[in-house]
C-alpha cells in the first residue's frame, strides 16, 4: 500500500514539473514582480552605542587628563599658573607695587558652602515671612548665593590671590562663619587652608579682603557695628591668631609697595578690614581706605564690561583696585535658577574676561593696561581659566615695561 502511495505522489510532481522546493505558482490574475538582486541591495552597517567599557574608559581618561592639570598647577610643572604662578612670573612682578599687579580675586570666596541656615546679612524682607515660607524659599537663596563651588585652598591653587570675605558672627558662641544671605563654612576653616597654602609656597602673597561683618545676637536679630566693637576685635583677634606671623604686616608697608618686599618682611599674607573702625595698635592689618571699587549691581554682562572700563580708568594710584565681573542676579534671575544650572550664569562673565582683557590691555592702551589690578569672578575653575590667568601674565609683561619707562 505505502509504495502505491509513494509512486502516485511522484507521477504528480512529474506530471506537474514542479521541483519539490520551488515557490508554489502564482495565483492566475495576480502581478509578480521579479525579486531585485540581491547585489543591488544597499548593505546597511548596523549601529551599536559604544560599548561600556569604552565609555568608561573615555570618562577616566578625561578625569586623568584633568588630575594631571591640576597636580602641575599644584606642583609648578609644565604649567606656569596656578599654585606657583607668582613664583613663575617673579622676575615681571618683584619690583612692581601690589596695587599695580593683575591679580585674580574670587568673588564671596567663602560661600562655598552655603547651607541651610539663614545668614545676619539675608534680606530683611525674608526675617519677616511665617517659618515654613523661609524654609520653602531655601533653594532659591541658596542658588543665589553660592558663588563659589570650590574651597578656598582650591581657589588659591587655581590662581586666586585675593578672597572676598563676608563673616556672620554670633555673638552668644563668639562663633564666626562665612556667609553670603546662609551661613557657610567656618572662619577658622577659611583662614587654615590660607595658611597651609602660604605655609607650602613661600613666594605667594594671599589678600584677605574682610568686606563685610555682621554680627547676630543670641535671638537672630543683627546689630549694628558700631554698637558692638568688642566682636569687631574678636573677630580680628581670631583672624590674627590663624594667620599667625605671616599675617602679620610690616610697619612701612602700604599698597604701593613692592611685592618683593612683603616677601623679605614675611608679611605675606595682607588681611583688609573694610569695615573696621580702627586699626589695631600694632598695625598689622589695613583698614577700609586702602582698597576701593565700585561695585556695578547689574546681571547684564555687557554693562559690567562697560562699567568695569569706565571706572578703572578713574582709580585712585595710592590704593588697591577690585574689579567686580561679577552678576547681580535680578527678578526672573532667581526663577532660572531652578529650571537652567546657575554655574552657567555666574561663569557666563568670567568667560568672556580673559578676551575682553586682550582686547582692551595693550601698549597702545597705557592706561587702561597699568590700572587694571584685582579681578573678581565668579565660580573660578582651574581647567577652565587657565587662559584667564595666561591673559594676567602678559598684562604684567606690560606693566613692567610701562613701569621701567617711568621710572
Amino acid at each position: 500500500m505505502h509504495h502505491l502511495l509513494c509512486r502516485f505522489f511522484l507521477t504528480t510532481l512529474y506530471a506537474c514539473r514542479i521541483s519539490p522546493l520551488s515557490p508554489p505558482p502564482p495565483f492566475e490574475g495576480r502581478r509578480v514582480s521579479s525579486p531585485r538582486p540581491t547585489a543591488l541591495l544597499p548593505r546597511k552597517t548596523p549601529s551599536f552605542p559604544p560599548p561600556k567599557q569604552a565609555q568608561r574608559s573615555r570618562l577616566l581618561t578625561a578625569n586623568r587628563d584633568k588630575k594631571k592639570f591640576m597636580r602641575d598647577l599644584d606642583e609648578g610643572g609644565c604649567v606656569a599658573t596656578g599654585a606657583r604662578w607668582m613664583e613663575a612670573q617673579w622676575d615681571t612682578i618683584a619690583d612692581l607695587p601690589l596695587n599695580r599687579i593683575a591679580l585674580l580675586g574670587t568673588h564671596n570666596s567663602g560661600s562655598y558652602a552655603c547651607g541651610g541656615r539663614y545668614a545676619g546679612d539675608a534680606p530683611g524682607e525674608i526675617a519677616s515671612l511665617p517659618k515654613f515660607v523661609r524654609r520653602g524659599l531655601l533653594p532659591i537663596v541658596r542658588s543665589w548665593a553660592q558663588c563659589q563651588n570650590t574651597t578656598v585652598l582650591k581657589q588659591l591653587r587655581s590662581g586666586a590671590r585675593m578672597l572676598d570675605l563676608r563673616i556672620h558672627f554670633e555673638k552668644a558662641t563668639n562663633a564666626a562663619f562665612a556667609c553670603h544671605g546662609l551661613v557657610s563654612a567656618p572662619l577658622s576653616t577659611l583662614l587654615n587652608h590660607v595658611r597651609v597654602f602660604v605655609d607650602n609656597h613661600p613666594h605667594e602673597v594671599v589678600v584677605l579682603n574682610v568686606h563685610r561683618m555682621h554680627v547676630v545676637s543670641a535671638e537672630g536679630r543683627s546689630l549694628e557695628l558700631g554698637s558692638v566693637p568688642e566682636c569687631i576685635a574678636e573677630v580680628m583677634d581670631q583672624i590674627g591668631k590663624a594667620v599667625g606671623s605671616s599675617g602679620r604686616l610690616a610697619m612701612d608697608l602700604t599698597p604701593q609697595s613692592p611685592l618683593k618686599r612683603f616677601i623679605e618682611e614675611n608679611s605675606r599674607i595682607v588681611v583688609i578690614n573694610r569695615h573696621a573702625p580702627f586699626e589695631a595698635a600694632d598695625r598689622w592689618y589695613w583698614s577700609h581706605p586702602h582698597v576701593e571699587n565700585d561695585w556695578p549691581d547689574s546681571n547684564e554682562v555687557n554693562r559690567l564690561f562697560t562699567h568695569a572700563a569706565e571706572t578703572v580708568v578713574q582709580r585712585a594710584s595710592d590704593k588697591m583696585h577690585i574689579m567686580e565681573l561679577v552678576r547681580t542676579p535680578q527678578g526672573i534671575d532667581f526663577v532660572k535658577f531652578l529650571l537652567y544650572p546657575k554655574r552657567a550664569y555666574f561663569r557666563k562673565p568670567t568667560d568672556r574676561t580673559a578676551v575682553w582683557l586682550q582686547q582692551h590691555c595693550h601698549l597702545e592702551n597705557p592706561i587702561m593696561t597699568d590700572s587694571v589690578n584685582i579681578i573678581f569672578v565668579d565660580m573660578l575653575d582651574a581647567h577652565l581659566d587657565s587662559h584667564l590667568l595666561k591673559a594676567l601674565a602678559d598684562i604684567n609683561k606690560m606693566k613692567l615695561r610701562l613701569f621701567l619707562q617711568n621710572k
